[in-house]
């Protein structure tokens, strides 16, 4: 039998960055999901800035195909929250690019 910890903050916070960037109308080219390090510092990011859930699993005879099998969906307050500060954490990172670029051609 296996136990396992899972952070679920985590858990919910990786699915929705992936899942927003697929869609974010100034990722066209896919940046950041093309650089691992600016999804990684999205996450980070996010992480950072809520508290975190934990979810402990006993009893596992085997571990399940899909994460989803045994991980319940993220409330909604919780969801809402993430996907702010993952529009938040865009803006940043996008701000932090542009002011790299301006400082080098100037």
């Amino acid at each position: 039998m296996l136990t396992k910890t899972v952070n679920l903050t985590q858990f919910w916070a990786i699915k929705e960055v992936h899942h927003v960037l697929e869609e974010y109308e100034y990722d066209k080219g896919g940046f950041i999901l093309q650089i691992p390090s600016y999804k990684q510092q999205l996450i980070e990011y996010i992480l950072s800035k809520i508290n975190h859930r934990y979810l402990e699993i006993h009893n596992l005879t085997e571990i399940p195909k899909e994460a989803t099998d045994v991980i319940p969906q993220c409330p909604i307050g919780e969801k809402i929250v993430i996907k702010q500060l993952i529009y938040t954490g865009i803006s940043k990172i996008v701000r932090e690019l542009s002011n790299h670029i301006e400082a080098k051609s100037a």
